[in-house]
C-alpha cells in the first residue's frame, strides 16, 4: 500500500537521513494528524 512505502522509506531515512524525504512525506499525506500517525509508526519501529 501507499502507507507501507512512506513508513518503509521513513524508516529507511532514519537509517540515511535524507532532508527532503520528510517534506515529500508531509506534502504527500497532507495533514499533520496524518503526520503524527506516521511518526508514531516510525518510533515503534526497532531502529539504530
Amino acid at each position: 500500500t501507499a502507507w507501507a512505502a512512506l513508513i518503509a522509506d521513513g524508516i529507511v531515512a532514519r537509517r540515511l537521513p535524507h532532508p527532503r524525504l520528510a517534506d515529500a512525506i508531509r506534502f504527500t499525506i497532507g495533514s499533520a494528524e496524518d503526520m503524527q500517525r506516521v511518526l508514531k509508526a516510525l518510533a515503534a519501529v526497532p531502529g539504530d
